[in-house]
């Protein structure tokens, strides 16, 4: 009697399935520049290989329901940055000039 054991993937995606994506980019730089602009939370590994988890690249490339919002993203969506916006918002109002009135 046989059993199959389940194949549990990897947390990680695989050197093969990242050659995949980057198919066409031989630098490792411009693979961290090419998957960082698809929106993926990309790490570098000490030997300067790209480091994916895989669920990011499902939740971004996969169209996968958020948790936070229930929605799912659609390709090429921006993404808002909320502490820029807080930065952006103090720097503005620290420029205002209070009127004085007569």
């Amino acid at each position: 009697m046989t059993t199959t054991a389940s194949v549990i993937p990897s947390l990680w995606l695989t050197a093969n399935e990242i050659d995949d994506l980057c198919d066409g980019l031989r630098r490792n730089h411009d693979r961290l520049a090419f998957l960082k602009s698809l929106g993926l939370s990309v790490k570098e590994k000490p030997n300067g290989h790209p480091l994916l988890l895989r669920s990011n690249v499902e939740i971004v490339l996969g169209g996968v329901a958020s948790q936070k919002t229930g929605r799912s993203r659609q390709p090429g969506e921006a993404v808002p940055d909320r502490a820029a916006l807080v930065e952006h918002l103090k720097a503005k109002n620290g420029k205002k000039e209070k009127k004085q009135s007569a």
